[in-house]
């Protein structure tokens, strides 16, 4: 076997972000600590934080009216300046869960592979104290979809996977291709396979409050629009839901679907659903940066 066959490929991060120093210093310190060669942020309509670190790089984002539209520049902008092997595009929310080095497991990829899915887990509302809990999508797990009608009687019928949010993943992409990463995935066809080992965990509302204050905003840009023939979407059956029973009905429906319960894990982990880490993201903040005001 060369030496080429057997080098270890480095890897980093892209990612567009408006938050607090707090918030991007949790996603830098945790995706560091995985050995993350290099993260870029390009912020989105906000200063530079008061966070440093030779392998943090802060930008000024791309200028569309989209959202989406931000996020590709801003990715493809990195992709064409970056000097690493692979490079992630994933956001502020999610974070990389590796059950073994994630450079490793690109290095056993196949040549010809193009690019490599991140499968999501969402995060369960905790009851109390931080998100450790997350929802595996039914065929994740290797269950029929009709397990969702089970475990939400009320609503399954209606859900893609179980996940309020995106099912499809991201992606990491590898780097000096002629081609330009999207949101999810490459934006032309590209041979492309899965890191089984590596979920992707999405803390998408990690409480009731922080999806009802994101709710309006979610609705107008279409995130929950996505839907398969034949199936209404996560959009439809919200505004539904709002149009009938107002913030009461909404409120059910994320407790139901999205909240730690006990009797909620205990289901998924029957049906291999559940995912349970404590990412200590606070901590691993703090030690990154001791200097890290409180909020």
């Amino acid at each position: 076997m060369s030496m080429e066959q057997t080098k270890i490929p480095t890897w980093g991060i892209v990612t567009t972000a408006r938050a607090t120093p707090r918030d991007i210093a949790r996603f830098v310190a945790h995706h560091l600590g995985l050995g993350a060669a290099r993260i870029d942020i390009y912020l989105d309509g906000q200063d530079p934080p008061p966070l440093a670190h030779p392998r943090l790089r802060f930008h000024a984002g791309a200028k569309a009216a989209h959202l989406h539209h931000r996020q590709m520049a801003n990715a493809a902008h990195c992709y064409g300046d970056t000097t690493l092997d692979w490079l992630a595009h994933i956001d502020l929310d999610e974070f990389l869960l590796p059950e073994q080095p994630l450079a490793k497991q690109l290095a056993q990829l196949p040549e010809n592979i193009a690019q490599a899915k991140l499968m999501p887990v969402e995060a369960l509302a905790p009851l109390t104290g931080p998100v450790r809990h997350f929802k595996r999508p039914s065929a994740q797990a290797g269950q029929p979809r009709a397990v969702l009608e089970t475990l939400y009687p009320d609503y399954g019928l209606h859900l893609r996977s179980g996940l309020i949010s995106h099912s499809e993943g991201k992606a990491i992409f590898r780097t000096r291709l002629p081609l330009k990463p999207g949101v999810h995935r490459f934006r032309q066809n590209a041979p492309a396979a899965r890191l089984p080992l590596t979920p992707l965990a999405h803390i998408h509302a990690p409480s009731w409050q922080a999806f009802q204050a994101a709710l309006p905003a979610r609705l107008k840009s279409g995130s929950y629009a996505a839907a398969r023939p034949g199936q209404i979407s996560i959009q439809t059956l919200l505004e539904t839901l709002q149009d009938t029973g107002g913030e009461p009905a909404v409120k059910a429906f994320f407790q139901t679907v999205s909240t730690a319960s006990p009797d909620h894990l205990a289901a998924l982990d029957a049906l291999g659903m559940l995912l349970t880490q404590d990412l200590q993201l606070d901590a691993k903040a703090q030690t990154l940066f001791p200097d890290l005001p409180q909020e």
